[in-house]
């Protein structure tokens, strides 16, 4: 998906402190809007995370572009720390594995730290893996202590996307939500 106008506003408005850490899944380009567009830039995302007074980038992807080559599949060996920011525009619906990204995210957000994303839910045809509902956000967040900034629905030209903001409140370690409409429910 990359980082388009929206998205850059939603990171902007975050106040990050200045010298904040992030990490992205994927190797993402910032851009200026509609590849129709005679005025369409895109530029690496780094430039924009300078631009927010970003003191460490790092980006993760198997394509060879990102700083970090790996396979989001797989627990990251070795693992590259924690960070203030851990970003997913438009990876993890790529990614089988889509637990074990989550598995990822978590242990790359420092407790305090935020992690923001934008997932498809309805359309983008042959897209990727994954569409997620809503309660997969609000589940998780219960399951691992994450404080839920803000998700919002948005119309993107191919479908709609969950865009969101949550917050790691503490150091646990992540645990599988259970989906909250069946939990009481549950024997085990």
């Amino acid at each position: 998906m990359g980082i388009g106008p929206e998205p850059a506003r939603m990171l902007r408005e975050l106040n990050l402190p200045a010298g904040f850490s992030v990490i992205e899944l994927g190797n993402q380009m910032w851009h200026s809007g509609k590849r129709r567009d005679p005025k369409f830039w895109s530029k690496d995302a780094s430039i924009l995370y300078n631009k927010l007074g970003c003191g460490k980038y790092e980006s993760i992807d198997a394509n060879g572009g990102a700083t970090i080559l790996a396979d989001l599949n797989l627990p990251l060996d070795p693992h590259p720390g924690q960070f203030d920011l851990v970003t997913d525009f438009g990876t993890s619906e790529h990614i089988f594995d889509i637990a074990q990204v989550w598995r990822t995210i978590h242990s790359l957000c420092k407790p305090g730290g935020l992690i923001t994303f934008d997932k498809p839910f309805q359309g983008f045809p042959e897209h990727g893996f994954w569409k997620v509902d809503l309660t997969f956000f609000r589940d998780l967040a219960k399951a691992n202590h994450y404080q839920i900034m803000q998700i919002n629905e948005i119309e993107a030209p191919r479908g709609r996307c969950w865009r969101g903001v949550m917050k790691r409140l503490d150091a646990g370690a992540f645990r599988n939500p259970q989906q909250g409409k069946w939990a009481p429910r549950l024997k085990i």
